[in-house]
């Protein structure tokens, strides 16, 4: 193997920087910059899955790949959550618009479904790899612990279900 090739490599990529965007805003109003500004923890991407079978023939097992996508279409975020809860605001607002339990009225899919895009940077701010969602709907949200004697924000974790992403 040559040492050019090696060389050629790169460096590695860092994993902790990296911004959410939501290039159409969320649902309900707000701002979808309060929310980027607060994802300050790790976030796990779903991965791909493509469905399988198994052929069993006299003893011998063959697994082949099907042409049926399984990968789970759900992700979850954590933010921080400011003193004024504008984040917390904004995010129950949209949820609301999938379903409000009060009313028991949710909108059409399309209506409270949004983009949202990872953008994950190099050493030098530069976009190394954006992943894009589509279809992004808030399908949960909650509000972590609250303690008397801690010093760390408190947190929401929201969950998100989406169509597809690339």
């Amino acid at each position: 193997m040559s040492t050019d090739l090696i060389m050629g490599l790169g460096d590695d990529a860092q994993s902790n920087n990296y911004d959410l965007k939501f290039p159409v805003g969320i649902p309900g109003g707000g701002s979808a910059d309060n929310i980027a500004l607060r994802a300050d923890q790790s976030f796990d991407p779903p991965g791909r899955s493509i469905s399988t079978y198994d052929i069993v023939y006299r003893g011998l097992k063959v697994t082949k790949v099907g042409n049926a996508e399984e990968t789970e279409k759900v992700f979850s975020i954590d933010v921080r959550v400011d003193g004024k809860w504008e984040v917390y605001d904004d995010l129950e607002r949209w949820i609301k618009l999938v379903f409000d339990p009060e009313t028991h009225i949710g909108m059409d899919q399309a209506q409270v479904s949004t983009t949202m895009q990872v953008v994950s940077y190099g050493r030098n701010d530069e976009v190394a790899k954006t992943i894009t969602f589509k279809g992004v709907i808030l399908k949960g949200l909650k509000v972590g612990s609250f303690d008397q004697n801690g010093t760390d924000p408190i947190r929401l974790t929201l969950d998100f279900a989406f169509a597809n992403f690339f």
